[in-house]
């Protein structure tokens, strides 16, 4: 490519011992600020050949920086018209300046998100970055034949400037561009042609609003049908702080596009030495596995309905309807033994039947459920509602015929959707149709939703939310959207039959920036599975959920509707696996800092816990008390806003003592230890039921869960049992606990790490823990 009186170059990477097959493209692009990099950066290459190793056609690219076209402009007043301004000709036969960096205007020599640059240089950075990379793919595409390159499956990887070229990339193009009337860049048709299928990188972000380029639902729809973004981001990054990148997640959800910001806890700017730890091959693959969910298949001729392309569809493209042969097409996946029923799912807008997520389908599946993911109108048609709900019957009705084939039982269907498939299946889930036993949508009712009052009122027909958003945000998906619904169940006096969940995305146990729970968008799917077999008496009871992103309402269920726990005698001193901690894990000489999930915790781990007069401290977990983290469906207190989860009986921090949470009320405090100490008092508190019960041990007997300081001890009894012990233990059980396990905290700094028990659980804790219940 000629650009800016200047040759730009690509180096081409692939496997030679798979010469005879059409792979794959993946494009990477260095960062650099916009300002420097290189191709031929050795970061680069290895990145490069490491795509070459698994199976991609690979290209590195130079693209025009700073110093290429820019030639300075007071940062106080706007750019002048092309012709008269900073800006170079793309076509100048002759350079502005050399390429290097001290060869070019001074605005340029700190990168273009500096002070010293114009504020208009960024987002016009980024325009010429993106064309270039189109450039590329456009020649890649051209050498298909000789390389062996599959034009209709690209993946974009960058780091820092090339993450975010390959980001927006989904988001703009050479028409969808900001102010060309300056930068003298022309439309390129062809190059808008382009397609990106999967975007990769390290520390990218979003910083310009869509809006600034005009962005649409509409002009997204041309530029990323069934596009999908992952992001690895440090959280101590200063360079392109991690708001950016949770920016790109929520404006990317927006338009319907998936995307994970995948967290490295303690990491900063640079990441690639984190990510090719060749110790640790698992933070590389969390990318390629993230592309290999998301890439298309490669279009072979396979006919067999039996293929699970995706590595859990059971059968795929099975036509419902003959109306529109087409789109009346579903994917299904089926658990693999017992009784079950189905749960009946449609996507949200920008993506089709083909893109829901495995943790999405694994919660159906472990839940005892097959899933149905439906199409109706693609990832960006036109929506034609009257046949959308029509659609929705259709399909509704095959599966009620089909039982027999798939195994299901057919008077146990759950209708679930997202966004846009809320409103293409409402009017199904609100039928009254006897065979449907529950409600569960994400994001239900986007802002679109209540332009056509005429033609459709939501009250009007009646069911359940969840959401990612907060009744404060300015999101499609605010759940505020959805309150006229809600208080409609309330004035019909159903409110049993809801649960109303906001504030997923502000749950630090569910979400940050990305979802680090099992479940993503279906967290509270078993929830609803509980409450409809509690339920099963009472047919005429339905329950919904409706879950979102923002802070915590719940409309939920009356006593008769809760579930039993699973082996509460045997759990009520733990926390469940999802729960989150801190710790420092030694590698060696090195201590790796990290946020995990309790079912992650280790002994020998160094757990957040406090010391004296309540300082943060980092204690060895030394063994735990329980440790199953896959029992199912264990009952819980979860208290807001914080997000702790514990047993009932267990002992939580309140106003200077330790007290058991079933003693917790709203507006008392509780001690939170996140990056300060301070009080929080308790706004709201549920009953809820998780996977998993985790009892770790420390030698202080505290432990900072869910960012709040608990007890490591539990009561040994429940309010309506008598007491074996005097009351006056009660008041100081935690330290009376703490004393009698001393025995325990003993052996483990004489022997050190003791075998595990089939349980988990340290040979001389199995011993105390078949003496007594903690």
């Amino acid at each position: 490519m000629r650009a800016y009186g200047h040759d730009f170059k690509l180096n081409f990477f692939t496997d030679t011992a798979r010469n005879d097959e059409f792979l794959p493209l993946a494009i990477v692009i260095h960062g650099g600020g916009f300002n420097s990099g290189s191709k031929d950066n050795c970061k680069i290459i290895e990145s490069a050949r490491e795509f070459a190793s698994r199976g991609y056609r690979t290209i590195a690219i130079n693209y025009p920086l700073c110093g290429a076209y820019w030639n300075g402009t007071d940062v106080n007043e706007d750019v002048a018209p092309f012709g008269s301004g900073p800006w170079h000709a793309w076509d100048a036969e002759e350079p502005l300046y050399p390429l290097g960096v001290g060869q070019q205007h001074p605005q340029c020599k700190k990168g273009a998100a500096s002070r010293q640059a114009h504020p208009e240089q960024y987002m016009q950075a980024q325009e010429v970055a993106n064309r270039a990379a189109r450039y590329a793919i456009q020649y890649a595409h051209s050498r298909a034949e000789e390389w062996g390159i599959d034009v209709e499956r690209t993946v974009c990887n960058g780091a820092s400037a090339g993450a975010v070229t390959c980001y927006e990339m989904f988001l703009f193009n050479t028409t969808v561009s900001f102010r060309p009337e300056s930068t003298g860049l022309e439309p390129v048709l062809e190059l808008d042609q382009i397609k990106i299928n999967v975007a990769a990188g390290r520390a990218g972000g979003l910083s310009t609003p869509p809006e600034v380029r005009a962005v649409t639902d509409e002009t997204v729809a041309v530029m990323a049908p069934g596009a999908a973004i992952y992001d690895l981001h440090g959280d101590e990054d200063v360079t392109v702080p991690i708001t950016s990148a949770e920016f790109l997640v929520e404006t990317l959800d927006e338009f319907g596009i998936p995307a994970e910001l995948d967290i490295a806890a303690g990491e900063g700017h640079s990441l690639f030495p984190w990510q090719f730890n060749k110790s640790h091959p698992e933070r590389l693959n969390a990318m390629f596995d993230f592309i290999e969910t998301y890439l298309p298949d490669n279009g072979g001729d396979d006919d067999d309905d039996d293929v699970d392309n995706d590595g859990f569809w059971n059968y795929t493209d099975v036509q419902y309807g003959t109306e529109d042969p087409s789109m009346q097409l579903m994917n299904i996946a089926l658990p693999s033994s017992g009784e079950y029923g189905v749960v009946m799912f449609h996507h949200p807008k920008g993506s089709t039947y083909n893109d829901i997520g495995q943790r999405e389908v694994n919660a159906a599946l472990d839940s005892g459920y097959a899933l149905v993911s439906w199409e109706s109108f693609g990832a960006y048609e036109a929506v034609d509602l009257e046949a959308a709900w029509r659609y929705a019957q259709t399909c509704f009705e095959f599966l009620r015929s089909s039982s027999d084939q798939y195994g299901w039982k057919s008077e146990n269907i759950i209708i679930a959707g997202r966004s846009m498939g809320s409103i293409v299946s409402w009017k199904l889930a609100h039928s009254q149709e006897p065979a449907i036993v529950g409600i569960h949508f994400y994001n239900a009712l986007p802002r679109q939703t209540w332009q056509a009052p005429d033609l459709w009122y939501p009250p009007d027909d009646v069911v359940s939310p969840a959401y990612g958003p907060g009744p404060n945000s300015d999101y499609g998906h605010n759940p505020v959207y959805a309150y006229p619904v809600r208080d409609k169940y309330m004035e019909l006096g159903e409110e049993d039959k809801l649960t109303f969940i906001e504030g997923m995305w502000d749950d630090p146990a569910l979400h940050n920036g990305g979802w680090i729970n099992t479940y993503a968008t279906f967290h509270y799917f078993p929830d609803l599975v509980a409450q409809i077999e509690a339920v099963s008496s009472s047919p005429s009871m339905v329950p919904t959920a409706t879950t979102s992103s923002e802070p915590s309402i719940t409309v939920s269920s009356s006593p008769s509707m809760v579930p039993t726990a699973t082996n509460s005698s045997e759990t009520g001193f733990c926390f469940p696996s999802e729960s989150i901690v801190q710790v420092i894990r030694m590698e060696g000489d090195k201590k790796n800092k990290m946020v995990i999930p309790t079912e992650q915790l280790q002994i020998d781990d160094f757990v957040l816990t406090v010391g004296t007069k309540l300082s943060p401290s980092y204690e060895r977990v030394y063994s735990f008390g329980h440790y199953d983290p896959n029992l199912p469906r264990v009952e819980y207190l979860r208290f807001l806003p914080s997000g702790l989860e514990l047993s009932p009986n267990h002992y939580v921090y309140r106003s200077g003592k330790f007290v058991p949470a079933r003693e917790i009320e709203v507006g008392d405090d509780l001690l939170l230890m996140k990056t300060t100490r301070k009080q929080e008092k308790v706004s709201g508190i549920k009953h809820v039921y998780r996977r998993g019960a985790l009892a770790p041990l420390t030698a202080s007997g505290t432990i900072v869960v869910d960012g709040v300081l608990a007890s490591r001890y539990a009561s040994f009894w429940d309010d309506d049992e008598s007491s074996l012990l005097p009351s006056w233990i009660e008041n100081q059980f935690h330290e009376w606990a703490h004393f009698v396990i001393i025995i325990l905290r003993c052996s483990s700094w004489v022997f050190g790490k003791q075998e595990q028990h089939n349980i988990g659980l340290s040979t001389s804790t199995d011993h105390l823990r078949k003496m007594t219940v903690w």
